[in-house]
This record gives structure tokens, C-alpha cells and sequence, in this order.
């Protein structure tokens, strides 16, 4: 096999070992573009109102979203948890925002910006 072909393989390989991996919670969905509405009703499906907020946040952690306050861009929804995956030329942002009362899930979305590529 030609050396430059051999180093281009290790070099892809070198690059895909530098990309954060897909969180759990967004596994299987299709790649795109742009934002879809594909994470929110995965998400829905997985933590439809009335769960349990405490398995929510605790699966967030476990897939090392950042948890924080909705803030004055989601004043809709009281807290949110952002994920930010990167590879070698693109990123990806998935947003999880969510209101709960006595524990339980109230209002639930999920954003997904698709990949913002170079």
C-alpha cells in the first residue's frame, strides 16, 4: 500500500479519536445540517412531562451536559443543560431545557442545532 495512502488513514483516524462522542440520550438520531425537531421528541419519549426530574438531571450528568438556569434567552423554561460536542470541523449543540415542580417534569424540550461545519 502507498505511504500516502497509509498516512492518510492514520491520519483520519488520528482526527475521528479527537471528537466527542454522541451523548446517549441523542444516539441513533439523524445527522443533519441544521436544526431538526428530532432530539426534542426523542427527548419527549424518554422524559415525557410528569417524570421524574431527578432522573432527568442525573442521566444530564451522566452524559456530561452542562446544567445551569435557563437564563434570560429561555424564560420559558426555568433550567436548561447544554451539551457541546465538537469533531475536527464541526459542532453540534444540544440544548435540553425543561420546568419542574415538586420533582416533577412540567415542560420539556429539546434543541438540536445540527452540525455547524467549517
Amino acid at each position: 500500500m502507498p505511504s500516502g495512502i497509509i498516512l492518510a488513514i492514520a491520519f483520519a483516524g488520528l482526527l475521528s479519536a479527537c471528537a466527542d462522542p454522541v451523548p446517549k440520550l441523542a444516539d441513533g438520531l439523524p445527522r443533519s445540517f441544521g436544526p431538526t425537531s428530532d432530539f426534542d421528541r426523542c427527548l419527549n419519549a424518554q422524559f415525557p412531562v410528569g417524570s421524574n426530574e431527578s432522573q432527568l438531571t442525573a442521566e444530564l450528568t451522566r452524559e456530561k451536559f452542562l446544567i445551569r438556569d435557563g437564563g434570560e434567552a429561555e424564560k420559558a423554561y426555568r433550567f436548561a443543560a447544554v451539551y457541546d460536542r465538537h469533531d475536527f470541523s464541526c459542532r453540534e449543540v444540544l440544548t435540553v431545557l425543561w420546568n419542574a415542580e415538586s420533582g416533577r417534569i412540567t415542560a420539556i424540550a429539546g434543541r438540536d442545532s445540527g452540525d455547524l461545519c467549517l
